[in-house]
């Protein structure tokens, strides 16, 4: 049986990019050990794989802002679902991804099946210019808010290509494929789509139900991933409380209809907004990098922008300038001392 020389193990190794042995004591032992079993191409292979995946997760990508990079690495080859409530955020959480990314000059490819490609790039282009989205929704921003933010729209639309709903590729089973399938021959360095529960028909199969038709997406979603060179940003739904199934408070008895979609997510997180205190929860439901599961990043919000994360502390401050607020609304605040206490918790 083969084994590979010490000169040929550190050649892989420097050429991954993760030193020499002699760089490496502590996995001299694993090496050695790794050196007694299977053939040279077996260990090829993994020390490969190995090199590889240390490769991808230096490639990380940013995710929104610096708190959440850091928390969850944005890479190729993984799926990343997002999920939420109707109107808790979600285009507005795709708009904070791409915004990012378009800053880098890096490509994204947005398939929206929910808003037009005219509301997904000005949400981000509103980020930029600083900019409330909400009224320039509603058709009520002044016009030195709308030169503000579209003179970003033409670079914007360089970089961020948008696949809206007129496109009826969007909703269907063929035609997302054949997105996805052509976006492989693009330099894109993120793919998004918003939503899942929308992609619900089938051109080859007009009587199939929806549910066939979101399990066949989800079986080729989970083998697309491993051969992209994008992440994957899948925005899901969750059931209304009045709708919602009653088995438990789990995710996957609140996704709405097609709940196995998480399984081949590498992470999963849900967006639960305060719109009182304007902060966002983003809660780690899975996690297969670093095991953050149950964690709870915070991010308060500015004008759509998602701001770093904040401390409980900073929590705390918030929650009793917001009570201390609705106090004062409603002339329930006494005077002297809860004044006194009031006005230092806002300093």
């Amino acid at each position: 049986m083969s084994k590979i020389s010490q000169a040929e193990t550190d050649r892989i190794l420097a050429k991954a990019g993760i030193g020499t042995s002699s760089q490496m004591k502590a996995m001299e032992a694993s090496i050695e050990e790794m050196r007694n079993f299977g053939n040279e191409g077996d260990l090829k292979k993994i020390i490969a794989e190995i090199a590889r995946h240390n490769k991808m997760l230096k490639e990380r990508l940013t995710l929104v802002n610096m708190s959440l990079t850091k928390a969850i690495p944005l890479v190729r080859e993984n799926l990343y679902l997002f999920a939420a409530y109707t109107g808790s955020g979600k285009s507005s959480c795709a708009a904070n991804i791409s915004y990012p990314l378009w800053k880098q000059g890096k490509k994204v490819l947005i398939i929206s099946n929910e808003e037009s490609e005219k509301d997904v790039i000005s949400r981000i282009a509103c980020l930029e210019a600083n900019v409330d989205f909400r009224p320039v929704m509603r058709g009520e921003a002044t016009n030195e808010q709308i030169m503000k933010y579209i003179v970003h729209l033409p670079s914007i639309r360089e970089h961020v290509i948008v696949k809206d709903a007129k496109d009826p590729r969007t909703t269907r089973l063929e035609g997302i494929k054949n997105l996805l399938e052509a976006a492989k021959n693009e330099d894109f360095s993120c793919i998004i789509i918003d939503y899942f529960q929308l992609i619900k028909y089938s051109e080859a199969e007009p009587s199939k139900k929806p549910y066939d038709v979101m399990m066949n997406f989800k079986d080729y979603l989970n083998t697309y991933i491993k051969t992209s060179n994008a992440p994957v940003v899948l925005f899901a739904q969750l059931w209304s409380l009045s709708k919602r199934p009653s088995k438990g408070t789990e995710l996957d008895s609140r996704l709405k209809e097609c709940a196995s979609i998480q399984d081949g997510a590498a992470v999963i997180i849900e967006i639960v907004p305060n719109f009182v205190e304007e902060t966002t929860d983003f809660l780690i439901c899975k996690d297969r990098f670093f095991g953050r599961k149950g964690e709870k990043i915070t991010c308060p919000y500015s004008k759509g922008r998602l701001l770093e994360a904040i401390d409980n502390n900073e929590l705390l401050r918030r929650s009793a300038i917001s009570r201390l607020d609705d106090l004062t609304k409603t002339n329930t605040l006494s005077a002297g001392t809860d004044y006194s206490v009031g006005q230092n918790l806002k300093k």
